[in-house]
């Protein structure tokens, strides 16, 4: 039996890599200016290579309108990923994490393949090369991983985009193509707090959505 004292730990952004976009409440707002952010103008795709960094401190977000964003727009893209980073990564798992992402059947055994980072990074090169791609780098903490993941990054795709997440000002500052790449996250509004109140207020009464009669916010 397990102690009722003990408690399970669970990564808020793993939830919110899993969570249903549909089921997300005050969302489109902000993801619409996200995605404005990344592809304004009608020429967007001649344009370089960009990085927009969101920045906010644990727990307003950031992951969530990252994938929001992500899953709205990668369609228009030749090859997508959503990768995550966190503290301490293994700089060389961060890499196979990507190619996997990027086709999982061409790099299937990636993972246990025995590649130098150098290797890594020349292999994302030549398959980005020339195509045109969405990449979310989640939660960094450290410009230097920064610095070194962006090595693997091919400037040679016009109309490719990067999006990277940190809770930690400096690093969305060394993270963003220009300082009008970051964006900041804002606090809910007090409609979509009350919304959202009453949306886990019934879950945890176990009143079904179908007989709430504030379903139609939900």
């Amino acid at each position: 039996m397990r102690d009722p004292s003990t408690s399970v730990i669970v990564d808020p952004r793993m939830m919110a890599l899993y969570t249903d976009v549909s089921e997300l409440v005050g969302i489109d707002e902000t993801r619409d200016e996200l995605i404005n952010m990344l592809i304004e103008g009608d020429d967007w795709l001649k344009h370089p290579l960009k990085t927009i960094s969101i920045v906010g401190f644990g727990g307003l977000g950031k992951t969530t309108l990252a994938k929001s964003a992500y899953e709205k727009i990668k369609g228009q893209f030749d090859y997508d990923a959503f990768i995550s980073v966190s503290q301490n990564p293994s700089k060389k798992k961060v890499f196979k994490n990507i190619l996997y992402e990027l086709d999982k059947n061409k790099y299937a055994h990636i993972h246990s393949e025995e590649w130098e980072e150098n290797h890594l990074i020349d292999e994302i090169i030549e398959f980005l090369n020339g195509n045109r791609y969405l990449i979310i780098i989640d939660d960094i903490w450290d410009t230097e991983v920064w610095q070194l993941i962006k090595c693997a990054f091919s400037k040679k795709s016009p109309g490719s985009r990067l999006i990277t997440t940190t809770r930690i000002v400096s690093v969305s500052e060394a993270c963003c193509s220009s300082r009008d790449d970051i964006y900041k996250m804002k606090p809910l509004s007090e409609d979509v707090s009350r919304i959202l109140f009453l949306k886990e207020y019934f879950m945890r009464k176990g009143v079904p959505k179908s007989w709430c009669k504030y379903r139609k916010t939900f």
